[in-house]
């Protein structure tokens, strides 16, 4: 191989310029494409193109390593033409240059944001929007930021994404689902950055499958066939998704069970479910949790696995056979369960049999050796009987029942031995020998059989084989004088003879029964818990005959009663050993016995020493009832009674023992032992501190004692309840209100546990049973809550919580949101349109947001120049009003006719709310009344009409000029209207006239009737001279005939008027007549007056003179103030007065110093009699001053206020009516009385 020499290099290839500013540019170049040896580097070179001055020492030049192939050239001039030569070197020196020319940049500005911002599509996760790039500040844009903001007044501008500038178009990611954002840019040239740009309106991203699923789930099994599984709920923002009904999002749960269940969950905030009616027990079941919303089910699951208890086999083993072996044993046959019945492993079968012939005894075997087999063979049978058998299967949790009774029939074999075998009947030559039946005959009994021989010679035997079966008796002859012999009998069936009976007997007369035997003995090593062996001695005192049973009974302590064992089974004569069984344990017993022979029944032995029988292991199984497990970290264990249990243990040694474990831990069990209350229960705490305490624990219940252990209860399965964070509490919790929408929620814990969370609630103070509430992570430390309602009181409520419950409970103080603009108006209407007016009505907004201040009502017409060209002569006129708050109606008026009116109406508290609009053109309505008709006018002046719609009221109006204009006259309730001529203004008594009316109710007005023409000429000329005179009459006529009501109110006051005129015409008539009485009592008075002065004359001043007529009664005379008139006149005519001095007289007394009137003397006699017309009338003329007295004074003496009655007297009584005169005052002088009357004195004057 031949290598050429090293050259210099050729040119460097694509020679570009990027970046150029005003003081910098970028330059960049390819390799060249012969190097021609080995590349050592570059050089660089730059100058100014225009300087005319330039120097060596004006040109830059600078190298460059090999591997690199750009640089950035800085310190340039602005605006500057440059010569920009590279060329590569090697070992033999530089190659050629590449050169080019080109211009840098002016000073940049700052540059502009873009403008124009749009959102051309939205995905899920991202947006691509679209914009028009700003002013680029004289120099290139570098790149764009974008910033991102969520919808919350609180939320801060983001830059998530920062962009070349290489498109009008960009897309932006990593957004979340279904959240309100809106975007504005900034841009960055080598200036600096921008002012951010007008941001676009918010858009929400398109809803997405939920982000996650719960991070923890639990499934427990509650039973044989139902699964609680529990989660963890997902936050509340990562459903992505709005739930309008709140069957939106949830949960889609599914099992694999047989019907491959798929169960959807429309509640977010549920934490559990329970599969029910799982099948078969103590099976591994698959559950998978999914989210959803509306959009579809979330990408991703949570799996876990859990099997269900074992139970109880659900049916008994079927398909039972028996096969027979012999006459006592039978194999059984039996069909294993199948899978689904199993309810889990079978650990054993009970096998429950009994013969038909005595139901009461009843045998169970269990049998559990071999759980996997399905026969058992059955010993100690009788022969040739029916039995009944029925098999339970049996696992860990309890047994099934029994099966269906199968009843089979053994095979005939050979009967036990004949009992009762006695020879009643001995002498010296022969012997009676009776028997009964043997107690299991085994099969048909169809004989007997007899041996017997010289007991010390057996070629002797004689066989007897002919004894039916209905023999139990045989009398043996020829037998040799006091001889032993020995008897040997047997039954027999068609398989043989059975069981022997072997009887001894001594020929001879003279026998006795036999004498008490011996006391027994207890072996002491034999006696355990429920048995024990008896001994006894042999007795050889029997009276010549031998003992065939021995009898044995049995006493416990503190029972005088001895009872009889095992009669049937009766131990031979010739045992003197015997195991005595089903003996009660820890009980005292004493033992006797008694002999008995062919002669009878010996007297029974002395007693036995009480002895105790030891104390046995529990042999109760409990059975456990259910147990509870509401409460966290512990458990209570609640058994079925068993009160009757071990009574003859020492029960205060006895307990309850507690085996616990979980399933999936091979450790040993956890052992307890708990004393028996009464309730049976059993409370076991702390359970807490094993690690697998979620597991499936397993737990069994035995009595124990100082022996051992009883029979354990059937297992029972559970899981132990977690606790609920109750030990975690929130320390501190912030409120701040941000807006009328939105409150920010700030908190801090004690302690992190990542598998809790926290639940925030919050309720309005209006709205109690509409509790909010959502989800958030355990990493979080604030929230805020948005879409609240504005100006409304909030309760805000915060806990963590996990799988098991919540914890504590933490509220905030009450906060208000603040105000904001109130909601739309209800129901603009309106009302009594008419041409130039109507009335507006109006809702308050159900939604007020605030304090509600006022109501900005606005109307325009320009909707009647909307089609017309706008010119000098259209005038739009705009009328703004601001209403207060309390009113929601009002009336506007000023408008004009049948132009259409445009109406808006805003609520206002801080600020307006939405406007609702409304338009309606004045003047009648669609639904207006219809206009009346049939107009005339009647002789009466009457203007009557029609109207087909029933109207509020009617409006007429008035035209003497042919209809031209129009005077509006009157408003009426209904026809007819009279029309009075005086307000028409007549000329020359010939003017026609013109009427319309208009209907109006509280939809609007009507358009107007027809015109009515009516000419008053010839009324006029024919009714003038009556006019004016029934003018009145007319009016009034017309008025009754429209207002009855008015009418009879009027008539009724005029009534009422008249009544009263009548009353005060009669009160003045009875007033003057008491004035004229009046004035004839003054004229008396005055009579009365000359002739007492005539009288003084003939006697002296103080001489009294009696007039004393007797008279059948009193005479009272009254006065009253209106007498001193009457007494200062009669004063006066005495011409003079002697010094007062007492007198016994009857007494003058002045009224002028009195102010009483005269009382009335009282009778004497109780007894009264009435005046009489005719005695009133001549006690009044007999005495002619009566009448002549003034009339001041006989009013005074008649009408006094305070004496007013008269005293009437019998006829036997006699009254002197005294008159002194002393200034003519008259009194009464009551006889026989000194009392000074009241007002007098008993000094004269």
């Amino acid at each position: 191989m031949i290598i050429t020499q090293e050259e210099i290099p050729d040119q460097v290839e694509n020679l570009t310029f990027s970046n150029v500013y005003d003081t910098s540019l970028d330059i960049s170049w390819q390799k060249p494409l012969e190097i021609n040896g080995y590349l050592i580097g570059y050089e660089l070179e730059w100058y100014q193109m225009n300087n005319t001055q330039l120097n060596l020492t004006d040109r830059s030049i600078i190298e460059i390593e090999p591997e690199l192939t750009t640089y950035k050239i800085n310190n340039l001039s602005a605006t500057t033409w440059y010569l920009i030569s590279v060329r590569a070197k090697t070992r033999k020196g530089f190659g050629l240059k590449r050169s080019a020319s080109i211009e840098s940049g002016y000073p940049p500005e700052m540059p502009s944001p873009p403008t124009n911002l749009e959102i051309i599509s939205i995905e899920k996760r991202s947006v691509t929007i679209k914009f028009s790039p700003g002013y680029t500040g004289k120099t290139n844009i570098l790149r764009y930021i974008i910033q991102i903001q969520m919808r919350s007044n609180n939320s801060q501008w983001e830059n998530i994404q920062s962009f070349s500038i290489d498109q009008s178009k960009l897309i932006v990611r990593d957004l979340y689902p279904n959240k309100l954002y809106r975007i504005r840019m900034l841009a960055v040239n080598i200036k600096g950055i921008s002012n951010t740009s007008i941001p676009t309106d918010f858009f929400r991203t398109k809803p997405d499958v939920p982000s996650s699923v719960p991070q923890i789930l639990l499934a427990q099994a509650i039973n044989s066939s139902a699964i609680r599984v529990r989660w963890m709920p997902i936050a509340t923002n990562e459903w992505n998704s709005m739930s309008s009904n709140g069957k939106d999002i949830g949960y889609i749960i599914s099992i694999n069970d047989s019907l491959t269940r798929n169960i959807k969950i429309e509640d977010p905030l549920k934490m559990e479910f329970i599969f029910n009616n799982l099948s078969p027990a103590n099976t591994l079941f698959l559950i998978r949790l999914h989210t959803y919303n509306r959009i579809g089910m979330s990408k991703i699951s949570i799996e876990t696995i859990e099997k269900t208890f074992e139970n109880v086999p659900l049916h008994p083993p079927s398909n039972i056979r028996i096969d027979l072996i012999n006459g006592t044993s039978a194999r059984i046959h039996w069909n294993s369960l199948n899978p689904i019945d199993q309810g889990g492993f079978i650990t054993n079968y009970k096998i429950m049999y009994f013969s038909l012939l005595s139901p009461q005894i009843i045998h169970t075997i269990d049998y559990s050796k071999n759980s996997s087999s399905i026969s058992y063979i059955l010993n100690n049978l009788d022969g040739y009987t029916n039995y009944s058998c029925s098999i339970s299967a049996c696992t860990s949790s309890g047994c099934s029942v029994y099966s269906q009774s199968f009843v089979f029939i053994t095979d005939e074999s050979v009967p036990s031995k004949p009992t009762e075998v006695f020879f009643p009947d001995v002498d010296h030559w022969s012997a009676k020998m009776t028997w009964q039946q043997p107690t299991k005959l085994n099969g048909i009994l169809i004989g007997y059989k007899l041996v017997y021989w010289r007991s010390d010679d057996e070629q002797t035997q004689i066989e007897i084989d002919n004894l039916t079966s209905t023999i139990n008796s045989y009398l043996v002859e020829n037998l040799e004088k006091t001889t032993p012999y020995t008897f040997i009998l047997c039954a027999k069936t068609r398989i043989g003879c059975g069981e022997t009976s072997i009887n001894r007997l001594l020929t001879m007369e003279k026998r006795d029964r036999p004498a008490a035997p011996y006391p027994p003995t207890i072996i002491e090593s034999s006696i355990n818990s429920t048995s024990l062996i008896l001994t006894w001695r042999k007795d050889s005192d029997f009276n010549y005959a031998p003992i065939r049973y021995t009898l044995i009974e049995y006493e416990e302590e503190h029972i005088t009663l001895w009872k009889s064992y095992d009669l049937i089974n009766k131990p031979d004569g010739q045992i003197t050993k015997l195991l005595i069984r089903n003996l009660k344990p820890n009980t005292k017993y004493r033992f006797r016995l008694a002999s008995q022979n062919d002669m009878g029944i010996s007297d029974y032995s002395r007693a036995t020493n009480y002895v105790r029988t030891k104390e046995s292991v529990p042999l109760f199984q409990p059975t456990i009832d259910y147990i509870s497990t509401n409460q966290p970290c512990q458990i209570d264990i609640y058994l079925k009674d068993f009160d009757s249990i071990d009574n003859n243990n020492n029960n205060n040694n006895t307990r309850l023992k507690v085996l616990m474990k979980s399933i999936s831990n091979e450790q040993i069990f956890q052992k307890s032992y708990h004393s028996i209350n009464e309730n049976y229960s059993i409370h076991l705490n702390n359970l807490c501190k094993d690690s697998n305490m979620n597991d499936t624990h397993v737990l069994y219940v035995c009595l124990s004692n100082t022996i051992g252990d009883g029979p354990l209860s059937f297992a029972y399965y559970f899981h132990i309840q977690s606790p609920a964070p109750t030990h975690i509490s929130i320390n501190s919790l912030n409120v701040n209100v941000l807006s009328s929408t939105e409150i920010l929620i700030q908190w801090n814990i004690n302690q992190i546990l990542p598998s809790t969370s926290y639940r925030i609630r919050w309720i309005a103070a209006n709205e109690t049973n509409k509790e909010k509430s959502l989800i958030t992570s355990y990493n979080e430390s604030n929230i805020i809550l948005d879409n609240l309602m504005p100006f409304t009181i909030y309760k805000i409520m915060i806990n963590i919580f996990n799988i098991n419950g919540d914890g504590p409970i933490r509220e905030a103080d009450l906060v208000q949101t603040h105000e904001d603009a109130p909601g739309p108006i209800d129901q603009l209407t309106f009302s009594y349109v008419t041409f130039t007016s109507l009335q507006i009505d109006w809702q308050a907004p159900k939604i007020l947001n605030g304090i509600l201040r006022s109501y900005d009502l606005t109307y325009d017409n320009r909707l009647s120049f909307s089609t017309l060209i706008n010119t000098s002569s259209t005038r739009v006129k705009t009328i703004k009003q601001l209403l207060s708050p309390n009113i929601t109606t009002l009336y506007i008026n000023e408008l004009d006719p049948y132009q259409y009116y445009e109406f808006s109406l805003c609520a206002c508290t801080i600020q307006c709310g939405p406007c609702i609009y409304k338009s309606i053109q004045a003047g009648p309505q669609k639904t207006s009344p219809l206009p009346p008709y049939d107009l005339f006018i009647n002789k009466h002046n009457e203007l009557i009409w029609k109207s087909s719609i029933k109207s509020e009221y009617y409006l007429i109006e008035l035209s003497n000029d042919y209809g031209h204009t129009w005077k509006f006259i009157d408003q009426t309730l209904k026809s007819p209207y009279y029309l009075n001529l005086n307000r028409f203004q007549l000329n020359n008594n010939s003017i026609e006239f013109y009427f319309r009316i208009y209907s109006i109710n509280r939809i609007g007005i009507s358009e107007s009737s027809q015109i009515y023409k009516y000419n008053f000429t010839t009324l006029l000329l024919s009714s003038s001279s009556l006019i004016y005179p029934f003018k009145f009459i007319s009016n009034i006529y017309t008025f009754i005939r429209t207002n009855h009501l008015v009418f009879y109110i009027i008539l009724i006051l005029i009534i009422i008027l008249i009544f009263m005129f009548i009353c005060v015409i009669i009160t003045c008539c009875c007033c003057y007549r008491i004035k004229l009485n009046k004035t004839k009592l003054l004229q008396s008075t005055n009579t009365l007056s000359s002739n007492l002065n005539i009288t003084e004359s003939k006697q002296s001043l103080y001489t009294t003179s009696s007039l004393l007529t007797p008279i059948k009664r009193e005479l009272t005379m009254q006065r009253n103030r209106d007498s001193l008139a009457l007494s200062d006149l009669l004063y006066n005519n005495f011409s003079s007065r002697s010094p007062p001095r007492p007198i016994p007289t009857p007494i003058v007394y002045d009224d002028l110093t009195s102010t009483k009137s005269l009382l009335t003397n009282n009778n004497n006699n109780n007894n009264t009699t009435n005046y009489s017309i005719e005695e009133h009338q001549q006690s009044t003329t007999d005495y002619s001053w009566y009448h002549s007295l003034p009339q001041q004074l006989y009013t005074y003496m008649t009408n006094n206020h305070l004496t007013n009655r008269i005293i009437e007297e019998t006829e036997n009584d006699e009254t002197d009516l005294t008159v002194t005169f002393n200034g003519a005052i008259l009194m009464n002088n009551v006889p026989r009385s000194r009392a000074a009357v009241n007002g007098c004195s008993s000094f004269a004057l």
